[in-house]
């Protein structure tokens, strides 16, 4: 990512406050990005946020608050002259030993949300992350893809 060359495309890191989102935006910012957005549940704690990223407050399993979002990232864009093409990182995850509620909240439905308001708005280009928690039995998880079973 660091290597690439700067697009045309907005970036809206949806997660964008925690460790691996703000990690996405240092290198978008580092290769020349312009229209990089954050999409989390609140604002940035003091001193920790980045210039010319603009933040948008919200809940991904609210399609309301997230379409509005998604639709100021698109338009920033179109009105600086881009095009309005926007580009999705998805990195929202709770902290770990909250309920098992949370998690389904957060991970299914608001996952579910960020690909029904992605669909209805036709952005095409959706980066989804996770964790070997997802997955973790236990044991050392090595060499493990996608083809994992679930635990």
């Amino acid at each position: 990512m660091a290597n690439s060359r700067a697009t045309q495309e907005a970036h809206f890191v949806i997660g964008g406050n925690g460790f691996l989102g703000s990690s996405i935006i240092r290198l978008l910012k580092g290769r020349g990005e312009q229209h990089v957005h954050v999409f989390d549940l609140s604002a940035p704690a003091a001193g920790s946020s980045f210039e010319k990223v603009t933040y948008h407050s919200g809940d991904i399993t609210n399609a309301e608050s997230l379409n509005k979002a998604l639709l100021e990232a698109s338009n920033a864009n179109i009105n600086a002259g881009q095009p309005g093409d926007v580009v999705i990182y998805h990195t929202a995850s709770p902290v770990a030993g909250l309920g098992k509620d949370v998690y389904e909240k957060v991970n299914v439905q608001g996952t579910e949300t960020v690909i029904q308001v992605a669909k209805e708005l036709h952005i095409k280009k959706l980066v989804f992350t996770s964790s070997a928690g997802v997955l973790f039995t236990g044991e050392d998880l090595v060499n493990v893809d996608e083809r994992f079973p679930s635990p």
